[in-house]
């Protein structure tokens, strides 16, 4: 889990509500348990089994690196060049910096949960 995707279970939990009419930052101190959803996916009796994580800031680069690594994958990165994840759900103000910097103890929570993938896949912490 990653600053972005706690940005994502939030926006897919207004059900048409605007950002800013619901408490970004009392969400997540709220929801803790969708924090951590992620994690079942990529750990097995509680080790981290990813090879490579593709990271959304850095798509284009992590895709073309995979299929450097596996050459029956070459094109793939053309594939996800015209992706616009959320451009219909979330306003134009709502960006992922935005949001956190509303929210300095949501953004403190999310860094120590996760320090470990946050650290090991470079994620960015806005």
């Amino acid at each position: 889990m990653n600053t972005r995707s706690a940005f994502s279970f939030f926006l897919l939990s207004m059900q048409g509500k605007q950002p800013q009419d619901v408490n970004f930052e009392q969400w997540c101190l709220a929801n803790q348990d969708k924090l951590s959803l992620n994690d079942d996916i990529y750990n097995i009796a509680g080790k981290n089994v990813i090879d490579i994580m593709l990271n959304y800031e850095r798509l284009r680069e992590d895709v073309c690196l995979l299929e450097s690594r596996f050459g029956p994958l070459k094109g793939l990165a053309d594939t996800f060049r015209g992706i616009t994840a959320k451009a219909k759900i979330r306003p134009e103000y709502a960006t992922v910096k935005y949001m956190f910097g509303q929210a300095p103890k949501a953004r403190e929570f999310i860094a120590d949960l996760h320090s470990e993938s946050i650290n090991k896949y470079k994620f960015k912490i806005p």
